[in-house]
């Protein structure tokens, strides 16, 4: 499923894709475009012929000029991510929101929030209803401050497919008239209609916290994607649910980009 979604999206944007598999503990395998192992000594051939099975049924998908790339790493699926990151200058992470096999899902081995952080890389968790060429609601939360990269993002997809942005700000109680506690959202409003024809909402919520409101704001409106920050905006239900893991890509069935801000 993750593999479709990313040769989508791939498509759109004249993306190569890498295919990162994490093998333990054994010695990894890079593969060339064409899936064929390079130089090595790899000794788990199931693992490695299910990888060129998949170069080979997905490299055509692609469009002219772009590469499918495959490697087995050995080690932690944060530090080789992490690492392949960084190295070869990724733009995106994608990642899938599997409920099959619980315990062995991708996302329950990752934090996803600190991922984004320690490489300044998006990351999108897909669900199987995410199509990135009929994308037509996105929600972003503004909250304390200008997220420009979020909302650099945002405009670029929906700009892209001609979606419209939800602006949704974050009211600490129903009855306040603080005008401070929407003036980021009124703001970051008056910067999009100045500079993008953009079709965009925005609306303010209460409530405990900002994941929560985002998450039940983005059902109400049937979004396609929720952009978020890493930080509290990818926390559900407060503190202690950063310790149990309960994160908003977590629970979301709507797919989630998580970007950390500008710091």
């Amino acid at each position: 499923m993750v593999i479709e979604k990313a040769i989508a999206i791939a498509n759109e944007f004249r993306c190569d894709i890498y295919l990162l598999y994490c093998h333990s503990p054994l010695i990894p395998v890079p593969f060339t475009p064409g899936g064929h192992v390079a130089g090595s000594i790899f000794n788990d051939t199931d693992t490695e012929r299910k990888m060129s099975e998949l170069i080979e049924k997905y490299k055509n998908s692609l469009n002219d000029g772009l590469s499918l790339w495959g490697e087995i790493q050995t080690g932690s699926w944060f530090e080789l991510i992490k690492q392949f990151v960084i190295t070869r200058h990724i733009d995106l992470v994608v990642i899938p929101r599997s409920v099959v096999r619980l315990w062995g899902a991708l996302i329950r081995k990752l934090d996803i929030n600190m991922l984004a952080k320690q490489t300044n890389c998006p990351v999108l968790v897909v669900t199987h209803q995410f199509d990135i060429i009929h994308l037509k609601n996105i929600v972003v939360p503004v909250d304390d401050f200008l997220p420009i990269k979020k909302l650099t993002a945002a405009t670029y997809i929906a700009g892209r497919f001609d979606a419209i942005i939800h602006l949704m700000g974050h009211k600490k109680s129903y009855h306040t008239k603080d005008p401070g506690d929407t003036k980021w959202l009124a703001r970051a409003y008056q910067l999009l209609r100045d500079h993008t024809q953009l079709k965009i909402h925005r609306s303010s919520t209460y409530g405990h916290t900002v994941a929560d409101n985002t998450l039940s704001y983005a059902k109400l409106v049937e979004a396609d994607l929720i952009v978020i920050n890493t930080g509290k905006e990818a926390v559900l239900g407060g503190w202690l649910s950063r310790l149990s893991g309960k994160y908003l890509y977590k629970e979301s069935n709507i797919s989630v980009l998580t970007i950390a801000p500008r710091q």
